[in-house]
């Protein structure tokens, strides 16, 4: 059966793709992601978080918390993506 294998990944720090190499023989990094920022307020670009409560899935978190959770949820979405893309204050609220 034919297939296609990534062989340049754009997104992952190459702190990370390092890990799928053994998944991906060829993997390679795009130019682009070797010049990633390094990550302000923590020492190291990767870490990993252990914890032991169980994660709470989207629909929980109205059933548990109502609607103002999800409101504030969709508040701080498009804080994020107007941060992200840059939006103009007067622009902002097109966007929810």
């Amino acid at each position: 059966m034919p297939f296609a294998c990534l062989q340049a990944q754009h997104r992952m720090r190459p702190e990370i793709s390092v890990m799928m190499r053994p998944i991906y023989d060829n993997l390679m990094d795009h130019e682009s992601v070797r010049n990633f920022e390094t990550i302000k307020g923590i020492n190291k670009n990767i870490f990993f978080v252990d914890h032991q409560e169980k994660e709470v899935k989207f629909y929980q978190i109205i059933v548990l918390y109502g609607n103002a959770a999800l409101e504030r949820l969709a508040f701080l979405y498009q804080a994020y993506y107007c941060r992200k893309n840059k939006v103009p204050k007067y622009q902002k609220y097109r966007y929810l």
